[in-house]
């Protein structure tokens, strides 16, 4: 009998450590569902501060649309199968970006707080100055196009 415990013992030593193992890891796993909750709240309270805080700002610079119609005079064929001059109007924008820009402004930081859970928000106060060049018809023949 004796030749059998010690036989076994190895096998209830591995045993009792498995057991103890999935023992200990129940509680990791609580706490780290724990966490997860928490980052989550956290999360969400930082976005609730940036939503009052007009949230997330994007930077463009100065953009030109000039609108513009052009008649255009095409050739077709008509029913009798003869060749027909028809007018029709296009219409469209020239979208024009500036030749240089110059940005400029002042970065601020703040921390607002709300629990006990802190956010940092900037505050910006920027200014954009652009200058255009603008060739001379930009690209439309001036005899079939009117500015409107």
């Amino acid at each position: 009998m004796t030749g059998l415990i010690n036989r076994f013992m190895p096998l209830l030593k591995i045993g009792a450590i498995v057991v103890l193992t999935i023992m200990l890891l129940i509680p990791m796993f609580r706490i780290q569902e724990l966490i997860r909750e928490r980052q989550a709240l956290r999360d969400g309270v930082v976005q609730e501060i940036a939503r009052s805080a007009a949230y997330a700002q994007t930077l463009t610079g100065p953009l030109l649309i000039v609108p513009y119609t052009r008649k255009l005079q095409e050739q077709q064929l008509d029913a009798n199968q003869k060749l027909v001059t028809v007018s029709r109007e296009v219409a469209g924008e020239l979208r024009l970006l500036p030749a240089t820009l110059n940005v400029g402004g002042r970065l601020e930081t703040e921390e607002r707080r709300r629990g006990i859970y802190r956010a940092r928000i900037f505050n910006a106060d920027t200014n954009l100055k652009g200058r255009f060049e603008i060739p001379a018809n930009y690209g439309i023949d001036t005899d079939v196009a009117s500015y409107t």
